[in-house]
């Protein structure tokens, strides 16, 4: 039995630095109390095996064999505790590539917690972890969101009485994410902020930087870059002290892009001078690209156009690179620029004819591929003039979006409210929303004539439509735009004309007649699947809500709100020639306990 204690104790010794030696030891351990007649060893031992075989919540094909036999196991020998954590071992893995089966183990553990809750059996850790678990669920699926809270809420303080480190900063990180879906921003930071007190009380190093990460980017989409520089450096440090050059060059980096976009060239060498050394040592694809695009930002900046050039032409001849078209468009149209700089015009109208062409090629070569293959598949005239019909139907169907988009009630509107500004003396304020009511046009009419946009200016779009929406409505209107870490938004797009018309309809339906304090929250978040990625998109107001809305639009004859028909239009659009469901777009009717409206919220999802 002691050999057996020593060797359990070596294992988890090696979980966090040796995970092959971990396997190796979990394997003879196995085989020792196979041999016993002790089935509370034998479930020890197979858990140390499916954790041996765990990387980040997942497990290896392997670890999720052992896990179906732990699970089948503990189960017939009512194990209790052990298949929970089992379960919950099920929830975390999925919560990564499947959400439905994460829902359906979560079922599962909640029914064996509710079995056994006024049992003598302590499951208080059990309970917790699966606490844990359900609220990353319901963030992750974007439902039932202020009852997650509330377990968080409770699950914290039951954590802090039992003393358990782990799972209080687990709920702090929870909580703090939980309020940024929920656009509290300001909450998010706190609990974000608590947990770095607490982590660093502890020396826990990568909590610390993590965290510190985290509240850096929300900080930066918030605009405020004095406590974003505060929060990266932070981050940064904590990397830099657990020696994780990958955790290190991943903040830096976004630090530089950040100056860049100050213009703060002085700060953003200084970050360049420091984090060379570690990409060099990494050589990663990814960082070496983003680096160098950077860099050449950078050069380009401070009027060193030969040395931007390099670096441009060097992205430009990497063929793995430019394999991407968006990423060949960002070089070739930085390579226009540059060389338009130094003079050498002919270089530059070849890079702009080239970036001008892959430009033309993004917006339309998915569309011309798709209707020519419908072409060939259809070889009767009857089905050649339905493909010739969906054509159609598809530029009717942007032209109506682009009207949506910018209709001439709004544009009144937001004139007036610049001509008031004026008469007013608050000519700053005047000319600063004639610049966001140009941008506003240009980028209309931009996003017309392309399939996709940059997540990055579609957002820049949105801040600029909505303030000056905000004139409109007045000062008791806000809003917030929030973007998960881990979305790179100079990298990520989405398509055109989507989110405008759903943000026009919250206002328009939902906030417009509301009254007292008007509420609008946007965020982007990230799922990655094993073959998918999908982009979360939540558009959240505290309006009247549709029930309401229908009620006071009842009495006209054959309401349906433009924006709402356009969008239903490009969607559909989208899916036929996508040939799968690509975007996806549910309604959230919020209420209070007595079941009063809330507001409401719209979940769209894209697939990639």
């Amino acid at each position: 039995m002691a050999d057996i204690v020593a060797l359990k104790k070596e294992i988890l010794a090696c979980l966090n630095d040796n995970r092959p030696k971990a396997v190796a030891l979990a394997e003879e351990l196995l085989k020792i109390t196979a041999a016993m007649d002790d089935k509370n060893l034998y479930a020890q031992a197979l858990t140390l095996m499916v954790r041996a075989n765990e990387q980040f919540g997942n497990y290896s094909p392997v670890g999720l064999t052992y896990l179906d036999e732990l699970i089948e196991f503990t189960n017939a020998n009512l194990l209790i505790k052990e298949l929970l954590v089992a379960y919950n071992f099920k929830i975390t893995h999925y919560l990564s590539v499947d959400l439905n089966t994460s829902e359906r183990f979560c079922d599962k553990a909640s029914a064996v917690l509710n079995e056994y809750e006024n049992t003598t059996l302590d499951l208080t850790i059990e309970r917790l972890t699966y606490n844990y678990n359900y609220v990353q669920l319901c963030i992750r699926k974007q439902q039932q969101l202020e009852q997650a809270l509330a377990i968080a809420h409770k699950s914290l303080i039951e954590a802090q009485a039992i003393n358990d480190y782990q799972l209080h900063c687990l709920f702090l990180q929870s909580i703090a994410m939980l309020n940024s879906v929920l656009g509290n921003q300001e909450q998010s930071v706190a609990y974000m902020e608590e947990l770095i007190l607490l982590a660093i009380k502890q020396n826990d190093f990568g909590n610390i930087a993590g965290a510190s990460g985290y509240v850096a980017y929300v900080y930066y989409t918030l605009k405020n870059f004095e406590k974003a520089e505060e929060k990266f450096n932070q981050s940064e440090h904590y990397a830099r002290l657990m020696h994780n050059i990958h955790a290190v060059i991943n903040v830096v980096l976004r630090k530089i892009r950040m100056y860049l976009e100050l213009g703060e060239t002085v700060k953003a060498a200084q970050s360049i001078a420091d984090i060379e050394p570690s990409i060099i040592e990494a050589n990663t694809t990814r960082s070496n690209n983003v680096f160098a695009f950077l860099k050449a930002d950078y050069c380009a900046q401070t009027k060193d156009h030969q040395g931007a050039l390099a670096l441009l032409e060097s992205l430009a001849a990497d063929e793995l690179y430019i394999a991407d078209r968006n990423e060949r468009m960002h070089v070739y149209q930085k390579l226009h620029e540059q060389y338009k700089c130094i003079g050498d015009f002919e270089k530059a109208y070849t890079y702009f004819e080239k970036f001008y062409n892959i430009r033309l090629e993004i917006t339309g070569d998915e569309r011309t591929k798709t209707m020519s293959e419908l072409q060939t598949k259809y070889d009767s005239e009857r089905k050649e003039a339905q493909v010739k019909q969906l054509q159609i139907d598809n530029l009717n169907s942007e032209l109506r979006l682009l009207k949506s988009q910018m209709n001439p009630h709004f544009m009144f509107n937001a004139i007036g409210s610049v001509s008031n500004l004026m008469q007013s003396g608050r000519v700053d304020e005047a000319q600063d929303s004639l610049r966001k009511f140009s941008r506003l046009m240009r980028s209309t009419l931009e996003q017309s004539q392309g399939d996709d946009i940059l997540l990055e200016d579609e957002i820049d779009f949105l801040e600029n439509y909505l303030h000056l929406e905000q004139l409109i409505l007045g000062d008791n209107f806000s809003f917030t735009i929030t973007v998960d870490e881990s979305i790179d938004i100079a990298y990520e797009r989405i398509p055109s004309l989507i989110l405008q018309p759903i943000v026009e309809n919250a206002l328009k339906h939902g906030l417009r007649t509301q009254q007292g304090e008007r509420k609008l929250n946007i965020s982007f978040t990230l799922e990655e699947g094993s073959e998918q990625t999908t982009m979360q998109i939540l558009i959240d107001d505290n309006g009247i809500g549709r029930k309401a809305s229908a009620e006071l639009n009842k009495d006209r004859k054959q309401h349906q709100s433009f924006a709402t028909k356009s969008i239903d239009e490009r969607i559909k659009i989208i899916n036929t020639t996508a040939e799968f469901e690509k975007i996806t777009l549910s309604y959230i009717d919020k209420t209070d306990a007595e079941g009063g409206a809330t507001g409401t919220s719209v979940l769209i999802n894209i697939l990639s």
